[in-house]
């Protein structure tokens, strides 16, 4: 059975950087990298695409899911590298 989540386990950026103790401003800006290319992970059941932002009355909320916090992760550390 698939886990069901709540509203309160979707994370805001600053909730996000807390938890991964990264500097808000890279959380914001992958966040916004996150959403415009449509990062997505798969489902467990069924092999569908959810991405990784979803709008919650016009705020960006990061899915619950560990894969969705790697994949940010990912975006978080591909955009570090570019920077140096």
């Amino acid at each position: 059975m698939a886990e069901i989540y709540t509203k309160d386990d979707y994370l805001t950026p600053t909730e996000y950087a807390k938890r991964y103790n990264v500097p808000v401003a890279n959380v914001i800006a992958a966040v916004e990298r996150a959403r415009r290319n449509h990062a997505s992970i798969s489902r467990e059941r069924g092999g569908g695409k959810q991405e990784i932002i979803i709008t919650n009355k016009g705020r960006y909320r990061i899915r619950p899911e560990e894969a969705a916090h790697t994949t940010l992760n990912t975006i978080i550390e591909q955009m570090k590298g570019h920077q140096q």
